[in-house]
């Protein structure tokens, strides 16, 4: 059992190749792992034949009700579960392992610009400023790539940068919903007995909030 099947808990398919992770039928490539998750207004599990379709070489979702007998749709049921002290799921777990990035939420800070108008200078005047502050910072945007002042091989960019947004994406997608159920946790307890209006405006608020920014930070 690898490192990944001991994160989900669960035995991969003999001889399967894992060349990317989404959490996005319509991002699916070839050898892709789809991770079906419960979205805004519909379960991924919804979406899983597109998937199989476009070239997912496995699907892992956590949909009870979604059953199917191929080696390649497993079901994980603790799958979105998240550890009370360390706040990481199996999914930020498996994303962790298979991008070779450990604790990268206290270790780095990540910086992402969004809007029409203003994000490229924005973004390098920023990576600048933390270079002249004394910190080191890679800059990834439509500028090329730069480790502090030193250029690396604008191919790289061109040829990781919309890989890498992905992830950032998905990640960004589970740590969002990570304080969404937090706060859902959090307002049960305190504002429930003082009456149910007030718990679903407030519950209805949170969540158009929640859904804004997803919005947002999927379109960047």
């Amino acid at each position: 059992m690898n490192s990944l099947e001991k994160i989900l808990g669960i035995n991969f398919p003999k001889n399967i190749n894992i060349n990317g992770v989404t959490n996005n039928s319509h991002n699916v490539k070839n050898g892709f792992v789809f991770f079906a998750l419960d979205g805004l207004h519909a379960h991924g599990s919804k979406y899983i034949s597109h998937a199989i379709e476009l070239g997912a070489s496995m699907v892992i979702h956590n949909d009870l009700e979604y059953l199917s007998n191929k080696e390649n749709i497993i079901y994980v049921e603790d799958l979105c579960i998240f550890d009370s002290y360390t706040q990481k799921n199996k999914v930020f777990l498996f994303l962790e392992e298979f991008y070779q990035l450990v604790d990268i939420q206290s270790k780095n800070n990540y910086f992402a610009f969004t809007g029409t108008n203003g994000k490229t200078s924005t973004a390098y005047l920023t990576h600048q400023m933390l270079v002249k502050s004394g910190y080191e910072s890679i800059y990834i945007g439509t500028l090329g790539t730069k480790y502090n002042n030193e250029e690396i091989n604008k191919s790289i960019s061109s040829k990781t940068t919309l890989i890498f947004l992905n992830f950032l994406k998905f990640l960004v997608f589970i740590i969002l919903m990570t304080q969404y159920q937090f706060a859902l946790r959090y307002l049960h307890m305190h504002y429930l007995k003082k009456g149910s209006k007030v718990f679903l405006f407030i519950i209805l608020q949170l969540f158009l909030i929640l859904e804004q920014t997803i919005s947002i930070t999927m379109e960047a």
